[in-house]
């Protein structure tokens, strides 16, 4: 791994949402 990537959610719902849409179909 060359580069990397951080980001902080407001909250658990946004959380939640934001991880469904960069893990699709709980590949995490």
């Amino acid at each position: 791994v060359e580069d990397n990537l951080t980001h902080s959610s407001d909250g658990p719902e946004s959380a939640a949402r934001e991880l469904g849409l960069w893990f699709p179909e709980g590949n995490l």
